[in-house]
């Protein structure tokens, strides 16, 4: 009876750990989380938060921060970092930046790719 105690208790160990690692961002993504953290913030889900994005921008993957604010006049980036950590400024963000995605959401506190 111990053993199988044991055993399931180890199994549940296992298993809890395995889920908290499939919330991590790749390498890269959680160095950006750290890089940025004083940019991402969620105020109120939906309404306004900072999150963490990436895109193609002159053939470079890049990560920086964006806000997202229906109700509120915005800039986008003008710059972020390769995974590299080289600095890439942004010259006309809307036209040259491509295939942008959400990497991490400051409301939630989840990496999404």
């Amino acid at each position: 009876m111990e053993r199988y105690l044991i055993l399931t208790l180890g199994l549940m160990l296992f298993l809890s750990c395995g889920k908290e690692n499939s919330s991590l961002g790749s390498d890269c993504a959680m160095n950006m989380r750290s890089k940025f953290k004083g940019e991402i913030r969620c105020t109120k889900k939906g309404e306004m938060e900072s999150n963490l994005y990436k895109g193609t921008y002159e053939n470079k993957t890049v990560y920086f921060t964006m806000t997202m604010c229906s109700n509120c006049l915005t800039a986008p980036p003008s710059f972020g970092y390769t995974c590299d950590m080289e600095k890439v400024n942004f010259e006309d963000f809307n036209v040259n930046m491509k295939d942008i995605s959400q990497v991490y959401n400051s409301c939630t506190k989840q990496f999404t790719e």
